[in-house]
């Protein structure tokens, strides 16, 4: 079904700020539901999710990340592909001047054409041309509380498949940290949208289970396409990679995405990385000898004091105020 086209009529003549005039502000969260106290002073941009909001008057948003498979039914009844986070926005009507809704999409091109905005309501879904297209969102003016999000058109998603900007992630632990013989390192590989959002949640869930996020360059140099293969590969010949191909999905909720898990000996110097497809490779990554050296102290304290009968190599330690426990399955 063709596009409709954005309607502008009536629109206040108060000026759409650039994104390089964008304010962070830090959400209050309570289960699923984001909240921001905004006022109209410029472009606020929400921390956790990306997505952005210009208010005509001092006001209160409320918005979820959705993942419902009823969403992706009218996606796929509506001949689109979903190319970015679904927010289902609250708010009152006629306060919000314009909404940036991320996207994943690679803009290079013509191709930026091709995106259009999903309106997610009573069961079904309408589509528009954004106000305007940039390189990580759409901008929405005068948008209305309902669920909405970035697609790729009707008219290419069978012809041209989308290139996404992909990014990827390194969690590290150590087991046995005391024992030579026994420690070993392990390291779990994600790839992930370049705009993905509720990236705190991972980094809490992997936290939780003993990981720490390593802050390496994580830019992908090639498009990365929905449902391809792409080998994980170690220079280390004796590393355990499990499994070997990661298959991007870029809409599934961060807490359930897959990764690659990595095992390397402890006594090993640094970890070589790379991700590839079947043409070339897409990334390269190294954890240093100081990388690895970090990660053990981070991850013992020799002077935690243990109660007796227990082995100090079975500990909790805290990171950036995170209970920590090692993830022993695997």
């Amino acid at each position: 079904m063709a596009s409709v086209k954005a309607d502008l009529t009536g629109v206040e003549s108060i000026p759409v700020k650039k994104e390089e005039e964008t304010g962070v502000l830090i959400p209050s969260l309570q289960g699923k539901k984001y909240k921001l106290q905004l006022t109209p002073n410029g472009l606020d941009r929400c921390s956790d999710t990306g997505i952005a909001f210009q208010v005509k008057r001092s006001t209160t948003v409320e918005y979820e990340v959705e993942y419902g498979s009823q969403y992706m039914k009218l996606v796929e009844e509506k001949k689109c592909e979903l190319v970015g986070p679904l927010f289902n926005l609250k708010f009152d009507d006629n306060s919000v001047l314009c909404v940036h809704l991320p996207h994943y999409v690679n803009i290079k091109g013509e191709n930026n054409s091709k995106i259009e905005c999903g309106y997610f309501k009573d069961g079904k879904v309408n589509t528009k041309t954004p106000f305007k297209i940039e390189s990580s969102s759409i901008v929405l003016k005068n948008p209305t509380p309902c669920c909405v999000g970035a697609l790729w058109g009707s008219s290419f998603w069978r012809k041209n498949p989308v290139p996404f900007s992909a990014k990827v992630l390194l969690y590290a632990s150590v087991l046995m940290p005391h024992k030579q013989e026994s420690k070993e390192y392990k390291v779990h590989l994600y790839l992930i949208p370049a705009e993905k959002p509720e990236l705190k949640k991972l980094d809490t869930l992997k936290a939780q289970s003993g990981f720490k996020l390593i802050d390496k360059p994580s830019d992908i140099s090639r498009d990365v396409y929905e449902n391809t293969d792409y080998t994980v590969t170690v220079e280390d010949p004796k590393a355990i990679i499990f499994p070997s191909v990661l298959n991007f999905k870029p809409n599934r909720d961060i807490s359930q995405s897959s990764f690659v898990e990595i095992t390397v000996a402890g006594s090993a110097e640094k970890i070589c990385l790379s991700l590839k497809d079947k043409r070339k490779q897409l990334w390269k990554g190294e954890l240093t000898k100081g990388d690895l050296k970090d990660l053990i102290d981070e991850m013992t304290s020799p002077a935690e004091e243990f109660p007796p009968g227990q082995d100090c190599n079975h500990h909790t330690t805290t990171i950036a105020g995170q209970p920590l426990s090692k993830e022993t399955q695997k």
